[in-house]
């Protein structure tokens, strides 16, 4: 693996001479990298994260940047050491064995993680200026599709989505992509890879973290009455309701997801 020359000579002029290089297989859609550098009399681990331009536009890859630096003021995710925005590339301090998925825990307790990580999330004030995106699930689908022209798309979907979009009411940052792989189990927990931030709705969040955790319904439920519970509000069956409309058509992106990685990669 070789490393954009910027990153390289951070490593090496600003922390020590680089050991070892480890491709991390986790990244689905970036590259991730484990560097070992030997520093004045031990070695230490940085994580490096390369955003794939070839599967993220241009508006991704800021909306990446606009989202973390937010994330960072308010302490919901580890902080940057080094940044080239222009090149999609970015070094952090590397946390071994931290990765909620990997955790030898209960599924009880991961979701309890979760819930507790998307209320944290969805309490603090969305930012005043612009930068990160907001919510475009219409939009998305139509990207899609136009990168395989072959995608099976229901009319009445895409009709949802665009629905769902204009009626959002755009009240808080959501992260989009929420997979256990993306919280970092620490105390407090944080959240990493916000490439797929957007201003939207509770509901928003809480889907795409049922579809990309495969939760069983007993786990979505238990994870919604866990996040009205932290959120301070009763049960409210709108709150489903619209988490069920989400749901189709985060799993009709998952899918168009997964054939664009594919054509990419091919």
């Amino acid at each position: 693996m070789k490393l954009p020359n910027p990153v390289l000579d951070y490593l090496t002029h600003k922390l020590g001479e680089i050991q070892s290089l480890t491709t991390i297989p986790s990244g689905q859609t970036n590259t991730c990298v484990k560097v070992e550098i030997k520093e004045t009399d031990q070695s230490a681990l940085y994580f490096v994260k390369i955003l794939n331009s070839k599967k993220l536009d241009q508006s991704e890859m800021a909306n990446e940047g606009f989202a973390r630096n937010w994330a960072t003021e308010n302490g919901l995710t580890p902080p940057c050491l080094f940044e080239r925005a222009e090149i999609g590339t970015y070094i952090y301090p590397y946390i071994p064995n931290a990765n909620l998925a990997d955790a030898e825990i209960t599924m009880a307790d991961k979701i309890n993680i979760l819930a507790e990580c998307l209320a944290e999330l969805h309490k603090i004030a969305k930012p005043n200026k612009q930068g990160i995106l907001k919510q475009r699930l219409a939009t998305e689908i139509d990207l899609y599709a136009q990168s395989n022209p072959n995608a099976n798309i229901d009319p009445n979907l895409l009709l949802l989505a665009q629905q769902l979009d204009a009626q959002s009411p755009l009240n808080c940052v959501c992260h989009g992509d929420l997979s256990f792989d993306n919280i970092i189990n620490c105390q407090p927990a944080m959240l990493v890879d916000w490439e797929y931030a957007r201003i939207s709705e509770p509901a928003y969040d809480l889907a795409s973290a049922i579809v990309i955790n495969n939760l069983s319904p007993i786990q979505e439920r238990k994870l919604i009455y866990l996040y009205q519970g932290l959120m301070g509000f009763p049960v409210r069956k709108f709150l489903a309701e619209r988490i069920h409309q989400y749901k189709k058509i985060f799993n009709l992106l998952n899918d168009l997801w997964r054939d664009h990685q594919h054509i990419s990669d091919n």
